[in-house]
């Protein structure tokens, strides 16, 4: 693991992808913009929620983009104690670029030379699109603001964002700079680090990947 981590104590920081949108259901690429969660989100949400609630997170945190505020505010409140929902702008999705509010089979249609270089590159060919050395460097300043949290005697943290910049997130402790592998995330996905950082321990497994608490 990447020892940049320097997670301290011992603790648990869950990672949930947001519930489903509107958007979603006829494949849009969101990215930075705005969609609210369907009917379909907010019951997974709230299932989610439920199976969070006895897990003990002391702190919930957000990306600023609707779906994700929508989703961790309907989990907080299966939480015990309903911990309030900060708002961590690096946790935000990745800015798409000129596929923003396109399906793939149109950003094909529409812009066949970006989107031959989208299946080469990734995002990193799509014009206007956050770049791979943008997001590793935004996935470092999550993993800062956790490590802080650590240290100040947060153990148990949950952070509520999107598909695209938690691949970054979870790769980052690899110290990966590449989008390959991926991981797969589903709507409301979780993913859990544990971790156990002291004088005689310095250990983290990542223990649940893409975990579907709704199905």
């Amino acid at each position: 693991m990447n020892l940049q981590l320097k997670l301290r104590g011992r603790g648990e920081i869950y990672f949930l992808r947001h519930g489903q949108t509107e958007g979603a259901k006829r494949g849009l690429m969101k990215g930075l913009g705005e969609q609210p969660l369907s009917p379909e989100g907010v019951a997974q949400a709230e299932r989610t929620g439920d199976w969070l609630a006895t897990r003990g997170i002391e702190r919930v945190f957000s990306s600023p983009l609707r779906r994700a505020m929508q989703t961790a505010h309907i989990v907080s409140g299966r939480l015990h104690g309903e911990p309030a929902v900060t708002c961590l702008n690096s946790l935000r999705e990745l800015d798409t670029g000129t596929f923003t509010g396109l399906t793939q089979a149109e950003a094909a249609a529409r812009l066949p030379e970006a989107f031959s270089a989208f299946q080469k590159r990734s995002w990193d060919g799509v014009p206007g699109a956050e770049k791979s050395d943008a997001l590793y460097a935004r996935a470092a300043a999550v993993w800062r603001e956790l490590a802080s949290l650590t240290a100040s005697g947060s153990g148990r943290l949950l952070c509520v964002s999107h598909k695209g910049i938690l691949q970054w997130i979870i790769s980052h402790p690899f110290a990966s700079r590449s989008w390959m592998p991926l991981f797969e995330i589903d709507f409301c996905g979780i993913y859990r680090l544990s971790f156990d950082v002291s004088d005689e321990r310095n250990y983290f497994i990542w223990d649940i990947m893409n975990l579907v608490a709704w199905r």
